[in-house]
């Protein structure tokens, strides 16, 4: 009995299949294969909150910290918005339900696809249609998994197999950003520089002798501008 057809029987759907291309390429080294998913909120109440579905893998462009470390340490997940008023009924009325769900997102280790997965950064959908909720892009990082190495392994390596090391979250921020040297950043200035890890492509690669070692330089102190335009 072929998958399709138990499916029918259950009255669900076959999932999307992935493209060709992506699928190819999580074979050999997973180079801008972008595994994605969703969560949305179960309308009625039970032990339940979320419904999890796992999108079919695709190739998009890659971005600074999966280049370094693998985009099969990244899943993006969408997430609906948590205001009390974006949370269905059953959950509205509880007054704790928002703290509980965002610190389950956050501070909980998230098991699923052999591995185990935190989220360290989160965006708002780019793409949200005029009157629909609000939605997120949540950014999780592979800490271990079953097919990690315990330490860094040389020689020659079956291609299939990811050499990865398991390291925190944390790690990657102060591979990306160090913290000691960033202590006194604001927070809004530290989630600016945490997206260009996130988003940016790359365009052009220099060499090492096309850039010059300078100094930093002070800003200069501006004048504030008057809020009146001068007659």
């Amino acid at each position: 009995m072929s998958m399709a057809t138990i499916a029918e029987m259950n009255q669900a759907s076959m999932p999307e299949k992935s493209s060709l291309a992506a699928w190819k390429q999580s074979a050999q080294d997973f180079k801008g294969v972008a595994l994605t998913g969703s969560l949305t909120f179960v309308e009625q109440p039970g032990d339940q909150v979320f419904d999890f579905r796992l999108h079919p893998l695709k190739l998009e462009p890659t971005y600074r910290l999966a280049r370094r470390f693998g985009n099969d340490r990244f899943f993006i997940l969408s997430f609906p918005g948590i205001d009390q008023k974006d949370l269905p009924a059953h959950l509205a009325c509880d007054p704790d339900a928002r703290n509980a769900i965002l610190d389950w997102l956050v501070n909980s280790e998230h098991c699923f696809l052999g591995r185990k997965w935190r989220a360290f950064y989160v965006k708002p959908e780019s793409n949200r249609k005029a009157g629909c909720k609000p939605s997120y892009r949540i950014y999780f990082f592979a800490e271990s998994g079953f097919d990690f190495q315990p330490e860094q392994t040389f020689g020659e390596q079956d291609p299939r197999v990811f050499n990865h090391l398991p390291m925190t979250r944390r790690d990657v921020i102060d591979w990306f950003m160090p913290s000691i040297q960033n202590r006194n950043q604001r927070v809004l200035k530290f989630f600016t520089r945490l997206t260009l890890g996130s988003y940016f492509l790359t365009t052009h690669l220099l060499s090492l002798k096309c850039v010059r070692s300078q100094s930093d330089v002070a800003n200069c102190a501006i004048p504030a501008r008057s809020n009146h335009s001068e007659r």
